[in-house]
């Protein structure tokens, strides 16, 4: 049977309704039988439920969290406004008619300015004002000095016991935690990751023979296609692109695709947003017991010591929150690298890295994120395989632009009579095997002419043809294909590093959706 979801606003109304009447109900059954005892009495259990039944309107909220932290700054601030307020009432009877009213202005005064000073330098601003509120309830509520005990002593029970209400309504009717909340929009993010990904690797996905919305085969499975199958596809696209009704709707094409990861982008950003405020309520929660495989919470009381450990990790869920950050940052800036203009890339990587590398990259990056997000999910230990296959790559792909810098490094000194030096010398024994382009043989070799030495000797020294040692034509548009290159290599190793630290912190998450 499909679960159904209660709305948030469904959830509150019936909680507040329920809590409401129960107060109201309360105070008319017990007025009817303390007015036999005492009339004046039952009059302050009346206005006493009548400030539970405030009190549970205001304290009223989504998540067990934030009720919990509003009812706890409304006590803190009821029962000190109460008995300051009892103590201005009790001395100032004391004292002649006159000065009773300066010394009650003057406490006043102080009250009121004072709770604003306290309620910034302590962080309780809520509390600050209920001080305020409840001391004025007291010293303003009695005509008889004798009368002060009874009001603080109603005020201050009826608004705890509409604490305590609401609290109860919070646990048990329709119940919704801040630690699950946290933890659902933080599994959100990360699958807005893997939506993220799938746009940003999108010229890639085409002609390639497999969905990223609708994959055929596991994500990260090593696809054994070169680069001329890739290279045919993004260039076909091109090409169509440029004919007839292809020319006047790729602009279209690519704003649409400009949208749509924007989109992505922004609810990644505002999950972790309601994340990081949810992590922070719910601190003033702490696991109770499990219930039909969910975890349950009850309130707990801010600022107590030694509770922690039955709280979310606090710490653990803001760095989580920032790596993804991090990888969102990265994802989007390699959008923006292969958006466009990546067929001259491609083009020029063909015969000098393996055919399956991008490939690989493409496809374990996806699997590694769709692994981080299924261990978010269910609660377990992130499986590795997909991970350390992309860092092998990404590894991979450095070691081979390395070695071809080396090369191009050795040519040049070789080419003005300088000593090679040995780390470049030996730059070649860096590389796996199978590290080659698409003829099988390691990357590029320097071409080069003979001379004659003194003694009949032959030597070969290097010809500097630029066309031929750097990667890319020696015009503009090789130029800004050079440049996406090295960001391509530079955000992919920067998506390997940001992605590594999601395995510390995704297995001691309990599993809470």
């Amino acid at each position: 049977m499909k679960k159904v979801e209660v709305p948030d606003f469904i959830r509150r109304a019936i909680r507040q309704g329920l809590g409401v009447g129960l107060a109201v109900c309360f105070g008319y059954i017990f007025f009817e039988q303390l007015t036999g005892v005492s009339s004046r009495a039952a009059q302050q259990w009346l206005q006493g439920c009548k400030w539970a039944a405030i009190t549970i309107i205001v304290v009223s909220a989504p998540v067990l969290g934030k009720v919990t932290q509003v009812s706890f700054e409304r006590t803190l601030g009821t029962i000190a406004g109460g008995l300051l307020g009892y103590v201005t009432v009790t001395l100032g009877h004391k004292m002649l008619e006159a000065s009773d009213i300066v010394f009650t202005g003057t406490i006043s005064s102080l009250v009121g300015g004072g709770a604003v000073i306290a309620g910034w330098a302590l962080g309780l601003d809520y509390s600050a004002k209920l001080f305020v509120m409840t001391f004025l309830l007291v010293v303003m509520g009695t005509e008889q000095a004798s009368d002060a005990f009874l009001v603080a002593l109603t005020r201050i029970s009826g608004i705890l016991l509409g604490v305590l209400l609401s609290l109860a309504l919070s646990v048990c009717v329709f119940p919704k935690s801040a630690s699950h909340q946290a933890t659902d929009n933080l599994g959100a993010a990360l699958q807005g990751l893997i939506q993220l990904s799938q746009l940003a690797w999108d010229p890639m996905n085409d002609n390639q023979g497999v969905s990223s919305k609708n994959p055929s085969r596991p994500l990260g499975q090593t696809m054994a296609q070169g680069f001329n199958t890739l290279f045919d596809g993004v260039q076909s696209r091109l090409l169509d692109a440029e004919v007839g009704e292809g020319a006047a709707t790729r602009p279209s094409s690519r704003e649409e695709m400009e949208v749509k990861c924007e989109k992505v982008m922004m609810d990644i950003y505002a999950s972790l947003a309601r994340s990081d405020e949810f992590i922070k309520l719910s601190q003033s929660e702490r696991f109770f017991m499990v219930i039909n495989g969910r975890w349950c919470f009850l309130p707990l009381v801010p600022f107590l010591p030694g509770k922690k450990r039955w709280c979310l990790p606090q710490r653990e869920m803001s760095e989580l929150a920032t790596s993804i950050r991090k990888v969102t940052r990265v994802l989007w800036a390699f959008r923006a690298a292969l958006a466009e203009g990546f067929e001259s890339v491609i083009q020029a990587m063909e015969s000098r890295y393996p055919g399956h590398m991008l490939l690989d990259l493409r496809m374990h990056s996806q699997g590694a994120l769709k692994d981080a997000a299924d261990a978010f999910d269910r609660g377990q230990l992130i499986v590795q395989s997909n991970l350390e296959a992309f860092l092998h790559a990404v590894s991979e792909l450095i070691a081979v632009s390395e070695h071809q810098r080396r090369v191009i490094l050795g040519a040049l000194a070789a080419s003005i009579g300088q000593h090679v030096p040995s780390e470049v010398d030996s730059a070649s024994d860096t590389l796996s095997q199978g590290s080659g382009g698409k003829d099988g043989h390691p990357p590029f070799r320097i071409p080069g002419r003979a001379v004659l030495q003194e003694g009949g000797g032959v030597q070969t020294v290097p010809q500097l043809d630029m066309s031929k040692v750097d990667f890319f034509s020696p015009d503009a548009a090789g130029h800004s294909a050079k440049v996406r290159w090295h960001a391509f290599q530079f955000m992919m190793n920067q998506f390997g590093e940001e992605l590594s630290p999601d395995g510390q912190y995704i297995p001691i998450l309990p599993a809470l959706r």
